[in-house]
């Protein structure tokens, strides 16, 4: 399943609609994964780690409590259906 397609001529990245169904999703369930500021915290704990203040193991655990609490948000049911409808596109 293709989420993007990109344009061989310019580069440009292009969601395709499996991908703009995924983003309605996550909008619509976990808003806050889609701010940059979440991008910016990533980035700064990822510069903790190269920088020695914080272990990748601490980092990580933290990451992954962060994503299994707001993935928990998503209806299953409605990524069924998303993949059931967009199919192998």
């Amino acid at each position: 399943m293709k989420y993007i397609s990109i344009n061989n001529e310019d580069q440009i990245l292009t969601p395709t609609k499996l991908g703009k169904s995924i983003y309605d999703v996550v909008n619509q369930s976990i808003p806050s994964l889609l701010r940059p500021e979440l991008t910016s915290s990533w980035e700064k704990g990822l510069g903790m780690i190269a920088n020695g203040e914080i272990q990748s193991d601490e980092y990580t655990k933290k990451l992954e409590g962060y994503i299994m609490r707001n993935t928990q948000l998503v209806n299953p049911f409605i990524i069924y259906n998303i993949i059931k409808y967009h199919g192998n596109e």
